[in-house]
């Protein structure tokens, strides 16, 4: 099993928590397998800003707010 730079979990856990659809939360989350457990701040905001910039495009306002405040 890979090991997961932890905000992975972190956000794969508030995906699951506002109930987002299994498939919707592969497409937010792919290539996470390519981050490393402790990725450098600068892996870590353009993988991060890949998600935003999906989250964006796949979940309402409001999901996005409410999955944003979980991961806070």
């Amino acid at each position: 099993m890979l090991k997961r730079w932890w905000m992975i979990d972190k956000l794969s856990d508030s995906l699951e928590n506002a109930k987002i659809d299994k498939e919707i939360c592969r497409k937010i989350l792919q290539c996470w397998d390519r981050l490393s457990q402790k990725p450098k701040p600068a892996e870590r905001a353009a993988w991060m800003k890949k998600v935003i910039d999906r989250m964006d495009s796949l979940l309402e306002e409001e999901t996005r707010f409410k999955i944003r405040e979980d991961c806070g």
